[in-house]
């Protein structure tokens, strides 16, 4: 795989697989699936806890680029933050 590549998520309607480098430290699979996981949420338009509101998606489409990238960058990060404590809770409680 070439140096920089990180992972990405099949391209189908629905995906089938998350690609993902093997030879990065196990946390960073992990941040690469929960974001690719987060990046397919928000092209679905999931809400989450900065997009919540239809104005919200409303106000995001006619923003400028510029400003709407930092939003969806934001965003993806919130989301992949919360799908990271979800998994570190349920690793916690299915070793418990």
């Amino acid at each position: 795989m070439p140096v920089k590549y990180h992972g990405h998520l099949d391209p189908h309607d629905e995906p089938r697989f998350i690609a993902v480098n093997r030879d990065l430290p196990h946390w960073e699979q992990d941040l690469v699936i929960a974001r690719e996981i987060a990046r397919y949420a928000q092209d679905r338009r999931c809400n989450s806890p900065l997009l919540d509101r239809p104005w919200k998606w409303e106000m995001l489409a006619i923003a400028p680029d510029e400003t709407k990238q930092i939003i969806c960058k934001l965003d993806i990060d919130s989301r992949a933050n919360w799908l990271m404590l979800l998994n570190h809770y349920y690793a916690e409680s299915v070793a418990a």
